[in-house]
């Protein structure tokens, strides 16, 4: 009887083991797919608007920049640097407010740069003066 009862003991301790080191089926990792959306529209009608006005001159371009706040309401952009050319202004806009800043003496292709921030977003955009 001694006999049979080690022997059993001995196949429930080698069944724990076996349980104990081997996995649980469970895993560490998992890929989803999930839908979505994207839109690509016109800079006047991105989220930060953004247009252009060129006025050509002898001694270069005078630049209207007009940049718009069009995210969802309650969204401001406190923070926002605008520069072109290397001549930066600084700004801020509340949600759907506008705002035209000019540059003087500024050749078409000079690079435009815009970064803003505020209510838990960040945009950047890069672009280049546009002469008609």
């Amino acid at each position: 009887m001694r006999r049979n009862s080690r022997l059993v003991v001995g196949v429930v301790a080698l069944i724990v083991a076996l349980l104990l080191i081997t996995s649980t089926g469970s895993f560490s990792a998992m890929t989803a797919e999930r839908p979505a959306q994207v839109t690509v529209v016109d800079d006047p009608d991105a989220y930060l608007g953004v247009e252009q006005e060129t006025e050509q001159a002898d001694n270069g371009s005078t630049l209207n920049l007009t940049v718009t706040n069009q995210f969802s309401g309650g969204t401001d952009l406190d923070e926002m640097n605008v520069s072109v050319g290397g001549e930066s202004q600084e700004m801020s806009l509340d949600a759907g407010e506008s705002e035209t800043k000019t540059f003087e003496s500024i050749d078409c292709g000079d690079p435009i740069t815009i970064e803003a921030s505020g209510s838990g977003v960040e945009v950047s955009l890069d672009r280049t003066v546009e002469c008609e």
